[in-house]
């Protein structure tokens, strides 16, 4: 907020603000989802199913991308009325519609981000999940939110919230390889040994 108040004003600040509170409104559904996916990763984790963890996350996934979807459609065709609830000032709103974009041109991929955060909490990979939203905002979006507006200007300040978070959903894609694609995902299983007949 810092930022946008110096470089662009009040009125930046009121749109954060705003944004920032649809955010958080839309966020409660992508939290429900993946905070309701984590005991089913556990049990089955647990239970030595592997298959059903990983038909959990995807099913889990699925439906939260669908969710997420919906609303990141409504906030890219309509984010004039998502500010008008929250903003009176119609020149503000209309003056805060492409920062509102930018905003949320990355919402949709949220789900992702916050089912492997779960799933990380499932697997009993807690250190994997802070790790995760330590890199994006102390080493990502901190940097970012410092550089981009001494080149671009208060519209810096608005790009730094979602390439940040496009940053780190690559660095979670990384860690989703590593827990379900390669063989150290097999090493997590706590029944692994007992299967193999060792």
């Amino acid at each position: 907020f810092r930022g946008l108040q110096y470089y662009g004003g009040s009125e930046h600040v009121v749109l954060m603000g705003a944004s920032y509170r649809a955010f958080m409104f839309a966020f409660i559904a992508i939290w429900g989802i993946a905070q309701g996916m984590q005991p089913v990763i556990g049990v089955n984790y647990g239970a030595g199913r592997l298959a059903h963890v990983k038909m959990a996350f995807n099913s889990f996934t699925l439906l939260g991308l669908i969710v997420t979807s919906v609303s990141w459609l409504f906030f890219m065709l309509f984010p004039d009325l998502v500010l008008s609830a929250f903003i009176t000032d119609p020149d503000v709103v209309m003056n805060g519609v492409p920062f509102f974009r930018i905003l949320h041109i990355v919402f949709f991929g949220y789900i992702y981000f916050a089912t492997l955060l779960s799933l990380c909490m499932g697997l009993g990979k807690a250190k994997e999940s802070g790790a995760l939203i330590a890199l994006r905002q102390i080493l990502l979006f901190i940097p970012l939110v410092l550089i981009l507006p001494r080149i671009f200007g208060v519209i810096g300040v608005w790009i730094a919230f979602p390439l940040a978070d496009f940053l780190t959903m690559v660095f979670a894609g990384i860690l989703h390889r590593r827990l379900f694609i390669s063989d150290e995902f097999v090493k997590f299983n706590p029944k692994s040994v007992s299967e193999t007949g060792l």
